[in-house]
């Protein structure tokens, strides 16, 4: 639907918005004490969440997904997992650290590439 939000007047557009979470509130309300575990963990999570759930159909610009946000961490991960870095607790500090410098969206220091390689090889 979100792609449609630029198709569709926009009080169109709201409606389709207020549908869809009458939708869900409603079957929220039904869904009294599930018997199975994993379906009381999702109720229970959507309804903590239900204030977010829909954000990416009413702020133009979020993503429906946080895929990009895990394919940006993706590299960091394996690094993480291959490297032996984090076998220790200083390790897993510099590491926690390194990543964090060189993943940031937006770095606010100036490029990391001309540092990088002497704050990885320092002690």
């Amino acid at each position: 639907m979100q792609r449609r939000r630029g198709q569709m007047p926009p009080e169109r557009y709201a409606r389709a918005c207020a549908r869809l979470e009458g939708a869900l509130d409603r079957m929220l309300a039904r869904a009294d004490e599930p018997a199975d575990e994993a379906a009381r963990r999702l109720v229970k999570l959507l309804r903590q969440q239900r204030q977010r759930l829909f954000t990416f159909l009413c702020v133009a610009g979020v993503a429906p997904t946080n895929h990009a946000a895990e394919r940006a961490t993706r590299p960091a991960v394996i690094v993480r997992k291959t490297s032996a870095g984090n076998r220790s607790e200083r390790g897993a500090q510099v590491q926690a650290v390194v990543t964090t410098l060189l993943r940031s969206p937006q770095p606010q220091v100036a490029p990391l590439v001309p540092v990088e390689r002497p704050l990885i090889r320092s002690p």
